[in-house]
């Protein structure tokens, strides 16, 4: 079935789309704000927005960055943040979405690659990462300012 699938650079005509994903990912965002994202991403360097497109639907997501490091050589990239749609999840999308994502790291000269994913995620996404060859190396802690 991923032989259909497409990654891509997300437009603004993906944000209704994208806005939906949101929900399931526990972030929900307006399509407006969607909008506004993915301009921001296409237009700041270091930064990538990519879609996950079957049969003309977008059903997955992932955002990107890059950024130096103080304690490593090179540069870090960052995955932000991914969600594929409930219904197209274990068909190899997160799979291909993160190997895009790292593709487009090495591009940019990325040597190590960082993922954000939410403590309450362990029973979904801490062993898809895991089975992807990612380990946990930490704790990360929030604070709104």
């Amino acid at each position: 079935m991923t032989e259909d699938l497409v990654i891509r650079p997300a437009e603004e005509r993906d944000a209704e789309a994208i806005a939906a994903l949101t929900e399931t990912w526990g972030h929900p965002l307006s399509p407006d704000e969607v909008r506004v994202k993915i301009r921001s991403f296409a237009q700041t360097a270091g930064h990538q927005f990519l879609a996950a497109e079957m049969a003309g639907a977008v059903v997955g997501f992932a955002a990107m960055n890059i950024a130096l490091s103080p304690g490593r050589p090179g540069r870090i990239g960052s995955i932000s943040g991914m969600v594929v749609a409930a219904q197209y999840q274990r068909q190899g999308i997160g799979r291909r979405l993160v190997e895009s994502a790292e593709d487009w790291f090495r591009s940019q000269g990325a040597s190590y690659v960082r993922v954000t994913t939410a403590s309450h995620r362990a029973e979904t996404a801490h062993p898809f990462y895991r089975a992807l060859g990612y380990r946990q190396t930490g704790v990360r802690f929030d604070r709104d300012v």
